[in-house]
């Protein structure tokens, strides 16, 4: 069996690859728009408070 390197930290070619394809703005997200719009006006509220946003959930409404 081949070893495994594990880290807790990402190493240089993975960031490189990581960041090129994580969106940077809620616009660039793909998702339902309602989610988008709160999680938008949280982040605003947030940074116009001074404080960091609260720890929060994202789950779906559909039963299955």
């Amino acid at each position: 069996m081949a070893d495994r390197v594990t880290a807790g930290s990402m190493m240089e070619e993975e960031a490189t690859f990581e960041y090129r394809f994580r969106p940077r703005r809620i616009a660039e997200y793909i998702g339902q728009q309602s989610v988008k719009d709160n999680l938008d006006v949280a982040i605003q509220a947030a940074r116009q408070r001074g404080e960091p946003l609260d720890t929060f959930s994202v789950r779906s409404s559909r039963a299955g």
